[in-house]
């Protein structure tokens, strides 16, 4: 960002790092579009404040069951 490149949004790996870029960018004068992973609380928070623009919930006991479900499927043929 210091560098002078046009950033337009940040896509983060979590929601703490999404929490992070707000920060850093402050008040975020250009409107960077902020997301992040977890749906945790405070990003929730923040997504009702229009602060950042999107949280996607990571259910990871969903995810686990998902993964076994398919294994076996496949293990069957």
């Amino acid at each position: 960002m210091t560098a002078g490149d046009d950033i337009q949004a940040i896509a983060s790996n979590n929601d703490e790092m999404a929490i992070g870029a707000l920060q850093a960018l402050g008040k975020n004068p250009n409107n960077i579009l902020i997301a992040g992973v977890e749906g945790m609380l405070d990003a929730l928070q923040m997504l009702k404040k229009g602060k950042i623009v999107a949280t996607v919930f990571q259910d990871a006991k969903g995810q686990g069951e998902g993964a076994v479900q398919a294994a076996v499927k496949l293990a069957k043929g």
